[in-house]
């Protein structure tokens, strides 16, 4: 990882921050902060105040993609303030391509000096999640024994019901994502249980997952502790689909879920674990109000065995490279179209599990399936996704008939109010099966447009020795 190569090869950056330094009286400020004081004068209008940030916002963009793509996530308000000094101090200077690139690695520099990258944890709370066949151990003695989902970049433990257990369960994390093993700041977390509505961290399941990152305020990197925590949820989805689909511990009756009658739904904070030269502090942040539907998938509404069969670890693992590879495009800018239907279609499978009513559900499934494979048609969309399954299946009628079973139940739904009868939960298997087929068929080129119309006509081309005219 050469993140200042990559940097000089954004030959756009030079130029914005050429642009940018004929700007030059906002300079003669100490900080960028200053420049949004209007006593300042700083602009000589609203014109050149608007194409100032402008520029600055692209200049941002283009520097910090290249850490995005390698899930490194500085702060970009202190990156903002290296910048304006940089231009400040080499503003007469500027004209020249080699002092652009200087400052622009003077800036690099000082986020590897400055640590504006640090590993850290993060804590949300689940509801409505269990483990199964180990709930009779709580229900029974009403402790739980080390028990805890885990996978490359997260862990799941079940609820607590004692700090001391959840400050074990944190240390175990610490050990588990290879961090400096110091002391974790038991008394901060007694406050933030008697000052904040935080007794989830006890009541309920947690997640715990590993973030490089700074931060400067609440708010900032949130959407990206967000984004990650959707990955998580969705590969936990998956995983479950496949799991229930191979009968590994079908029986729910003593799961973790059922057994918990102490859980709560107020939720409205997380976690972050920052490594201080004293230990590991928490620090309490509250959940943006624009990011709450977001937030509202950490309620799961499903419980999953703790057995893995080696050929679902396989599949787990390529889902979640695939899924790796989306959400590091999309922070880095560089996601296709069909990568975003991806991710917002993996967004209708896991509603299709959390919806409260089954109709809900079935029309989160159609509309899941709708977004990878439809692609764009507009008259007899389930005909032309069924015919796509039969040629992804390798003429699987079986497929295709619990598709058409489930795509006539959502008929039912839009336009009788009911749901007619299909297998839903086999359906929401097919999808995994499905995306497992887009992601490992190497025929299948997802980017392009129309993917699976140029894969069926490839297919025949290589049957009948030419290429098919196709309506």
């Amino acid at each position: 990882m050469d993140i200042l190569d990559e940097l000089k090869s954004e030959t756009s950056l030079a130029k914005d921050i050429l642009l940018l330094s004929k700007i030059a009286k906002p300079f003669d400020l100490n900080d960028i902060e200053e420049t949004l004081i209007p006593e300042n004068h700083s602009f000589v209008d609203s014109d050149e105040e608007s194409k100032f940030f402008s520029i600055f916002d692209r200049i941002m963009a283009k520097f910090l993609k290249h850490y995005y793509k390698y899930n490194l996530f500085p702060s970009s308000q202190c990156i903002y303030q290296l910048f304006f000094y940089q231009i400040k101090t080499k503003l007469s200077q500027l004209i020249k391509d080699e002092v652009i690139w200087e400052l622009v690695e003077s800036v690099a520099k000082d986020v590897a000096k400055y640590q504006l990258f640090n590993d850290c944890l993060i804590i949300h709370p689940l509801a409505d999640f269990g483990f199964k066949n180990i709930g009779a151990s709580l229900f029974f003695t009403k402790k739980i024994r080390t028990f805890y989902f885990k996978h490359e970049e997260f862990l799941i433990f079940p609820q607590a019901n004692s700090l001391e257990k959840v400050l074990r369960n944190i240390k175990r994390a610490i050990n588990y994502f290879k961090l400096d093993n110091k002391k974790v700041d038991r008394e901060l977390f007694e406050h933030y249980q008697r000052a904040r509505n935080t007794k989830w961290l006890i009541k309920n399941p947690i997640i715990i997952h590993k973030m490089s990152q700074t931060y400067q305020g609440y708010y900032e990197n949130q959407v990206f502790i967000v984004k990650q925590l959707e990955k998580h949820i969705s590969l936990l989805y998956l995983y479950k689909c496949l799991s229930d689909h191979n009968q590994i511990e079908k029986n729910s009756l003593f799961d973790t879920n059922r057994t918990n009658n102490f859980q709560t739904y107020d939720e409205f904070h997380y976690f972050i674990i920052n490594k201080t030269p004293e230990g590991y502090k928490p620090e309490c942040i509250p959940r943006h109000y624009k990011l709450s539907r977001l937030f509202e998938t950490t309620r799961l509404n499903i419980s999953i065995g703790m057995s893995k069969k080696k050929s679902d670890k396989e599949k787990i693992d390529k889902l979640y490279q695939y899924l790796t590879t989306i959400y590091t495009n999309y922070y880095s800018s560089n996601i296709s179209d069909n990568d975003t239907k991806m991710r917002r279609s993996l967004g209708y499978f896991v509603r299709s599990y959390q919806a409260e009513y089954y109709e809900d559900r079935v029309l989160f499934l159609c509309i899941a399936f709708e977004m990878i494979l439809s692609e764009g048609k507009k008259d007899d969309i389930g005909g032309h996704i069924s015919n796509i399954l039969l040629y992804l299946t390798k003429g699987n009628e079986e497929d295709k008939k619990k598709f058409q079973d489930l795509y006539n139940s959502r008929s039912g739904v839009a336009h009788e109010g009911t749901a007619r009868k299909c297998d839903l939960e086999y359906c929401q298997y097919l999808y995994t099966k499905i995306l497992l087929i887009i992601i490992t068929d190497t025929d299948i080129d997802f980017k392009q447009k129309d993917p699976f119309s140029n894969y069926i006509t490839r297919i025949n081309e290589k049957k009948i020795g030419f290429k098919p005219e196709i309506k």
